[in-house]
């Protein structure tokens, strides 16, 4: 019996179909939807899955953690730093907790090449049982340190967000009018735009949040910013040897 907190959510749902496709019995409670919580807190559940916004997971998990029986809980946040002090303390306590972070859109049917990250907050045997909920799907399991997993997401989500929403901008403030690119555009600037058209089509709070609560950003925002004056003074220099030691650190990076 799974409970999913914020289940009106995308990947609230997309968890509830995957976990009643494994052929679990699975509970959705969202603010505003169907049922109160009191009528959900007095069911017995044997895990409870926290899928609500970021700025509230806290919440949701001492919510949770009220619950009787002694469930599995864990949540799904993009963002960590603001749930490793409550974690670690209710894992002190003898809570079943635990932290995931499924590194795929709710938009995804083939889970063939998807990663959820997993990151124990101090009890094992709660995160072997939410592992166990995924062993056997195609999805590989990664653990990654609970305290050192916003430093991650600072490059992964972060950094590669914030990459693609600045392309954007300055093709805006280029005034280029985006329809007519696309016939003349080249492989490079396809790819691109299809990245960057994605991100911007994505939930802007939830992006806003991955930006604005990782207390990593400055860090990424401070190479971003130091990495475009680099690149901005070797281009502009009248000799190209700056600009080829930038490019060859690039390609060091990525193929050694």
């Amino acid at each position: 019996r799974i409970l999913i907190m914020g289940g009106a959510g995308r990947m609230g749902k997309w968890l509830h179909q995957f976990f009643q496709g494994q052929g679990h019995l699975v509970g959705s409670y969202d603010l505003g939807g169907e049922g109160s919580w009191e009528e959900f807190a007095r069911q017995p559940w044997d895990v409870v899955v926290l899928s609500t916004p970021l700025g509230i997971l806290p919440e949701s998990l001492q919510q949770a953690l009220a619950l009787p029986g002694d469930p599995v809980i864990f949540d799904i946040g993009s963002l960590k730093t603001h749930l490793v002090g409550p974690l670690s303390q209710a894992a002190a306590q003898g809570r079943r907790v635990t932290s995931l972070h499924p590194m795929f859109a709710p938009g995804t049917v083939v889970l063939t090449g998807r990663t959820v990250l997993v990151c124990d907050a101090g009890h094992s045997d709660a995160t072997e049982a939410a592992c166990q909920l995924f062993r056997d799907t195609a999805v590989s399991l990664c653990p990654v340190a609970l305290d050192q997993h916003d430093q991650v997401m600072g490059g992964l989500l972060g950094l590669s967000h914030i990459v693609n929403l600045v392309f954007g901008q300055a093709l805006r403030k280029l005034q280029l009018p985006f329809d007519k690119l696309g016939p003349i555009a080249s492989t490079t600037f396809a790819k691109q735009a299809k990245t960057a058209a994605e991100v911007a089509a994505e939930n802007p709070d939830l992006y806003y949040q991955i930006q604005h609560l990782n207390s990593a950003t400055p860090e990424v925002y401070d190479a971003l910013e130091q990495a475009l004056r680099d690149f901005r003074a070797a281009a502009t220099r009248s000799d190209p040897e700056n600009f080829l030691a930038l490019m060859k650190q690039c390609r060091e990076y990525f193929f050694t």
